[in-house]
Formats: structure tokens, sequence, C-alpha cells
């Protein structure tokens, strides 16, 4: 079955006129699909839910439950820095008693909110007054009658529980993890991870803390941290070098030597080479690069476990937490912005962070420039690309990267499937006699400088239970399913 295009929520009718707090910066299914909620740069939160008349014929649609006001923007007179009210992260809790929890953040503060529903309730059948309060004319009562309330309607109320010690990050807060206990969860900025209890929001244990003793030989930031999907005692966290690195609470408290550490080749022979780029060279050669394109902006456990998936400026690997030497597999996905990296640096698109999604299957969904988002099945060696808000364009296959490990050890077969690629797709296809897209002719045809930097796929997620995904693009959510 193919993927097609099911709903799309959009926040205003024109994007010449939609104001910067209205750009989503936080998508999040709950554990079992049937809430969505969405955070943006204006720190409000809008919870989707399933309905479920839709579901039982098998569709994904959701409809609007509630929207409220999570963080409002502040200022730290004792730094001298304003906090903004973007919601950087959204973690659903486990439920309780028909209420809904949820954490969400900003730079600064966490904070933890139920959602529940209350009944909005009118008095009526009085003796001496109507329904309107009016007093009733003057007349002999026969009987009397017990005043009875009616439900009018029914309200989705949001309620914060708990506002967790802003004082504990010195740092801009970037991850937040609940772990499967449901009493527990991480958050994590550029130098520390903090593990918490729900229920004691002014104590929290520090878990790593990378931070050298001279701030001036800082080299290293954590840039995202994880949780394990089956247990609730290991975790990861990526670095801005490109680094992966497990931890686990049963070996001891405090992991600042990691149990396994995750590296790719590549990088480590990138270090050790001579900064001695030519003109020409390919964008893994150019070393001021490199230290960009490498930092890991999102990772993510697979269903079981085994796998992790890490998404960096230009790739998605795979790695197996059993094999640190080199990732099972590395993922171009725009290789094609090689030739213009140098004017996403001036411009500091560069610096934008893509999450990743992991589907219950082990598939991935990942996203890029020009509103273009990518789903690879790995089984079939497919990669779907979608351009948010339309059909599907093409499928294709799996693109490797150039120099991979996967890409230089086997064989002729993939280098020349992996020509296609996305390439096919945003150059104008031409077929020929036979009906076949001429992929020469679209590569020939690819011009960078038209797609349009400003419309990325940044935030996106994948339906814990089927084959839907949710994904963000600048004011408007979009969902796919199939």
């Amino acid at each position: 079955r193919n993927w097609r295009f099911t709903q799309w929520f959009k926040k205003m009718p024109s994007e010449e006129n939609m104001p910067e707090a209205d750009v989503l910066s936080a998508v999040e299914f709950d554990r079992n699909g049937e809430f969505l909620a969405t955070g943006d740069k204006g720190g409000r939160v809008v919870v989707l839910r399933a309905d479920d008349s839709k579901q039982q014929s098998g569709k994904v649609h959701y409809t609007f439950h509630c929207e409220f006001q999570s963080h409002d923007p502040e200022f730290d007179y004792v730094r001298s820095q304003a906090i903004d009210e973007k919601i950087n992260k959204i973690k659903w809790c486990e439920p309780s008693n028909n209420a809904q929890f949820m954490l969400t953040t900003n730079d600064r503060a966490i904070k933890l909110w139920k959602l529940h529903e209350k009944e909005v309730k009118f008095a009526s059948g009085f003796n001496l007054m109507n329904d309107r309060g009016q007093t009733k004319p003057n007349k002999k009562l026969r009987h009397l009658k017990l005043p009875k309330l009616e439900v009018v309607e029914t309200l989705v109320t949001a309620t914060p529980k708990r506002f967790y010690s802003p004082d504990i990050h010195k740092f801009n807060i970037h991850s937040l993890c609940v772990n499967t206990d449901g009493e527990t969860f991480l958050s994590a900025d550029n130098l520390y991870i903090n593990q918490w209890h729900l229920d004691r929001p002014d104590i929290s244990y520090n878990i790593v803390n990378i931070k050298p003793e001279d701030m001036q030989k800082l080299t290293e930031v954590i840039t995202v941290a994880e949780t394990d999907t089956s247990n609730c005692h290991t975790f990861m966290y990526g670095t801005n070098r490109g680094v992966i690195r497990l931890g686990d609470l049963r070996e001891k408290a405090l992991n600042d030597m990691p149990s396994r550490e995750f590296t790719d080749p590549a990088l480590e022979a990138l270090d050790r080479k001579a900064a001695s780029a030519t003109g020409g060279a390919a964008y893994s050669n150019r070393p001021f690069l490199s230290e960009m394109l490498r930092s890991i902006s999102d990772i993510k456990f697979s269903q079981n476990g085994r796998f992790i998936v890490a998404r960096d400026y230009m790739t998605v690997k795979i790695w197996d937490t059993a094999m640190e030497k080199r990732p099972v597999e590395t993922i171009a996905i725009h290789e094609y912005l090689g030739p213009k990296l140098w004017d996403l640096y001036e411009n500091e698109y560069i610096f934008d962070c893509f999450d990743v999604a992991v589907s219950k299957r082990g598939d991935i969904l990942t996203g890029s420039y020009n509103n273009f988002f990518h789903i690879y099945d790995l089984d079939h060696r497919s990669d779907t690309i979608v351009e948010a808000s339309k059909p599907p364009i093409a499928t294709s296959a799996i693109v490797p990267a150039s120099g991979s490990s996967r890409d230089s050890s086997k064989s002729v077969k993939k280098k020349r499937l992996s020509r296609p690629g996305i390439v096919s797709l945003l150059g104008r296809k031409k077929k020929t006699k036979d009906g076949k897209v001429d992929n020469n002719e679209a590569l020939a045809n690819l011009d960078v400088h038209s797609l349009n930097y400003d419309k990325r796929v940044l935030q996106l997620a994948w339906h814990p239970d089927c084959n839907a995904v949710a994904v963000a693009g600048e004011n408007n959510l979009f969902i796919y399913a199939r």
C-alpha cells in the first residue's frame, strides 16, 4: 500500500502574514497514538484526539481536543538573559483516572500538565424562579419540586500540576525523555543530563556531567539524549562531535565513562587528517564544515532496543548496539546540497536540527528542505520522498552516503541503485519511449538554487501502532498514512 495524504491542520490562512510565534517547534504522539500534541514558538500546546468512528474503519483521523498556553516569555535577572516561550519538547506520561499527563519544556522551565474533561452544569427546575433566574409571579404552589443539575457541555481543561526547579539546569534544555517505569524522566542541556521523579519537582540527580574544569578547553557538548524503549536503566546521548555514548544506570549512578561509545571511523580518520582540502573537494573533506555536519541532531532506539538511529545534517546512520566499530548503514538524505554548503553556512541553515522517527517495524522518517521528508523502508530498500501537503512524489532505492562503509564495501549494485535517489525526484522527470524515467536527464536538470530553504521539515513523529506519520512544516501539521 502506498502512502497517502490524509489531514492538514493550519493556524493561519496566509503564509505572508504568519507570525513567528505560530511556527511549530515540537510534535509528539502519546504511547498508543490516541493523542497527538504540537507545540509552537509562542509557548502554546495544541492537542488532537483520534476519532474513534474513523479508527474503527481503519483510517487515521484526528480532531481538535484542546489548546492551552504552556510557557510565557521570562527574563533571568541573574544572568541578564531573556528566556523564550518556545516549546522545545513535549513528552506524554502515563494516563491516570481518565486524565492525560504531559511534560513540556522551554529553554529553562519543565512543567507537568494534566488534561482532563470538566462538565459544565446548569441548575434548573426551581420553585420560585424560572431558568433565566427571574422570579415567578406569586401563586400558590400545590407541590414542591427539587431543582436538578443538567450537564450543558463538557470542556477539556489543562491544569499545571508540577513546576520543576529551573535552577537545576545552567544551560538551555534541549532534550526530555520519559522512562518506561512511568515515574522518572531525563532532561538534558549542553553539559548535563539529570534524572527526575515526577513527584519531586525540587530534586534531580545528575547522571552525566561533561563540563571540563577549564571552560576554555570545552570542545564537546551534548546535543540530544534519549532513553531506551524497553527498559528504564539504559540511555544514550549524542554530541556535536558525532559521537554516541550509551550509559547504564545499573553500573554506576554518574556515567562520566559510558558503557559503550559509537564513532564513525570516517570521522575518526578526518580528525587525524590534516586540513588539506582543495577546491571542489567533497563536503566530508572540509574540516571547517565537517565540524558542523557531524553534529547529531536526533537519536532514537529501535522498538527492541537493538539498533540506534542517529541523524546528523547530511545523513542517517544506523548502529547495532553490539558493534561499536562502524554503523551498519549510512543513508544520504540530501547529498545534492554538497556544492551549496558554504551558502547554507553563511545563511545559518547549516545549524538546522532535523528530527528522526522510527516505526514499530523499523522504518525511518526524517525531514529535509523544500518541505520534503523521507520515509525509508529498510526491508524493501525503498525511499519514499514526500513534499508536505502533497501526495508522495515517488519511491526509489535508498541512497548510501558517499564513502560510507556500506557503499564502499560491497558492490556495484548499490552504487547503481543510488544514482536515481532523490535527484530524480527533485529535478524534472523526463520519460523515455518505453515509459521509464530518464534519471540522467533528471540529474542534469537538478537546480539546488531553486529549492526553498525557509520551508523545512524539522519536527515529525511516527504513530506508535500503525503506519501514520505527523510532519510539521512551519505553521502547518500534515498527517500521512498508508
